[in-house]
């Protein structure tokens, strides 16, 4: 809902639906996996037939409940420095588009050196971690 034109996603690619937007997926390709993070758990999923989605509007501030959509591009996004020994990392924009309440980084193995076990923490209610 008035986030642009549709688009393809690809491996790497990440989206943050926020609460109440109205999305509608027009297509899927074969082995496409979705990782669906819900928090709270429960939510209701509702349909709106008088809404033509896509609108056609692109209105990237637009807040629903307090947060924005977000769009992560795998291959417009460079890898930086990580704080973990042996990684680089890519922040997916969600902590921007919660305003805090969720963070989503992602992790790439740079060379051989030993993994820092180091316990990492955190501010947030919720981790989840896919490997």
């Amino acid at each position: 809902e008035d986030q642009g034109e549709p688009f393809v996603m690809h491996a790497g690619d990440c989206v943050l639906q926020p609460p109440t937007i109205r999305h509608r997926v027009l297509e899927a390709s074969d082995g496409l996996e979705v990782v669906e993070v819900s928090c709270p758990a429960e939510h209701e999923t509702l349909a709106d037939h008088d809404l033509t989605l896509p609108t056609g509007k692109f209105q990237p501030e637009k807040e629903f409940e307090g947060q924005r959509f977000v769009r992560h591009v795998a291959s417009q996004t460079q890898w930086g420095a990580s704080r973990w020994i042996g990684f680089e990392s890519k922040d997916l924009g969600i902590e921007a588009g919660t305003g805090g309440i969720g963070k989503a980084i992602l992790l790439r193995r740079t060379g051989p050196e030993a993994i820092d076990a180091e316990v990492e923490r955190h501010g947030y209610d919720f981790r989840f971690v896919f490997l």
